[in-house]
């Protein structure tokens, strides 16, 4: 080898080491920017800021599935919500009316193979204090303690007198005065 060659590969020898070194010194800087801009983010980063929620696991759930309808069609519940207080029967007419303490008054028609539902009111604002049929099974009052009395048509199960009662005293008589007056 020539002495140009020797001084030519020298030369490339230092450039390349040269390059190394800028190499590592642009490693170094873009690793000290990526670690303060790091060091600049407030609070949890993303990934923590939402854990993996548990599932809520029931304690007989496999018994709630198993045992879930599983009809194409469902039947519709005509029972009331709250406690039944009154029964009224109209024999004549074959109706049986019922009172719960919600104030809701509910129909239903006798049939050979058990009770139809027929109509539900939601009557009075306060529970049902008192539920009458008349003699000839035509008519029902119910008196609530919100100071109403309420007047049915028992054969076309229709309300068709609302009376406002002025005195509690009268609550307990009303369904008696009524009726003798009919």
């Amino acid at each position: 080898m020539s002495d140009s060659e020797e001084k030519d590969r020298g030369e490339a020898l230092k450039r390349k080491h040269q390059s190394d070194e800028e190499e590592k010194k642009d490693e170094k800087r873009d690793e000290e920017e990526s670690s303060s801009s790091d060091d600049e983010w407030i609070g949890p980063m993303p990934s923590e800021a939402a854990p993996a929620k548990k599932k809520k696991v029931l304690p007989h759930e496999k018994l709630y599935l198993k045992n879930l309808p599983s009809s194409e069609s469902y039947e519709r519940s005509f029972m009331h919500r709250d406690v039944v207080t009154h029964v009224a029967v109209a024999v004549q007419s074959e109706f049986v009316i019922t009172a719960s303490c919600d104030g809701h008054i509910k129909f239903w028609k006798k049939r050979p193979t058990g009770v139809e539902f027929v109509k539900h009111f939601r009557a009075h604002l306060g529970n049902v204090q008192e539920l009458k049929v008349n003699h000839n099974a035509t008519l029902l009052v119910t008196v609530s303690n919100d100071k109403h009395a309420k007047v049915f048509d028992v054969i076309n199960f229709d309300m068709i007198n609302v009376i406002k009662l002025g005195m509690w005293i009268l609550l307990q008589l009303i369904g008696t005065y009524i009726f003798r007056n009919t």
